[in-house]
């Protein structure tokens, strides 16, 4: 992958250093995504504040559901 690439699928500086970190995630593979079964802290996330992928509830607004 070349250095552009790199930059264009990752997570931004702010977010690598000061979000994820905060809620247990790690890109570890430098891809833009936390992958599951990884290690980059996705099932961790999941059984903390429910399934990412379908919507987490936040003060009681679903967000991201179809």
């Amino acid at each position: 992958m070349s250095d552009f690439s790199l930059k264009l699928n990752s997570f931004s500086p702010l977010a690598e250093k000061a979000f994820l970190p905060n809620l247990g995630l790690n890109d570890r593979n430098r891809n833009g995504t936390i992958d599951r079964g990884a290690g980059e802290g996705y099932e961790e996330f999941a059984a903390k504040y429910g399934e990412a992928d379908t919507g987490f509830a936040i003060n009681g607004i679903v967000q991201g559901a179809g």
